[in-house]
């Protein structure tokens, strides 16, 4: 779904299925230069009559989406009894390293844990694995 297509000179624009993102360039744990696109949709807000439905996939975007912010987190409850977070949180981050387009590259996928009742992809960051030549 998110195969990368093209990407502009600059490296942090890239035209996906869904539409052109623009990323940024983030600093790994080494100080190793990798590119990252946060916050990408990858269904639609799962409220109304999507609730408790099977993902439906987000589609296209106009324009230049804004890569440089993570996405919501989904809905979960404070340590205090409060509601936090939102129902529109199918979204997905992606980092690669500066590497030659061309080169194939395993791709690792994680998916945070919190038993439904805490955490966001924002909390993990991938400074460790972009000092390795991995997706």
């Amino acid at each position: 779904m998110f195969n990368f297509l093209k990407r502009s000179s600059d490296g942090k624009t890239v035209e996906t299925p869904c539409g052109l993102i623009k990323g940024i360039v983030s600093k790994s744990r080494d100080g190793r230069d990798f590119f990252e696109w946060r916050g990408i949709p990858f269904g639609k807000a799962p409220i109304g009559t999507l609730r408790f439905a099977s993902p439906v996939p987000f589609g296209k975007w106009e324009g230049i989406r804004d890569g440089s912010r993570f996405g919501g987190k989904c809905s979960q409850i404070g340590e205090l009894g409060l509601d936090l977070g939102d129902e529109d949180c199918l979204n997905l981050n992606v980092s690669i390293p500066k590497v030659n387009n061309s080169q194939l590259l395993p791709v690792m996928v994680y998916i945070h844990g919190g038993a439904f009742q805490n955490g966001t992809g924002s909390l993990y960051r991938p400074d460790y694995f972009m000092d390795e030549d991995v997706v």
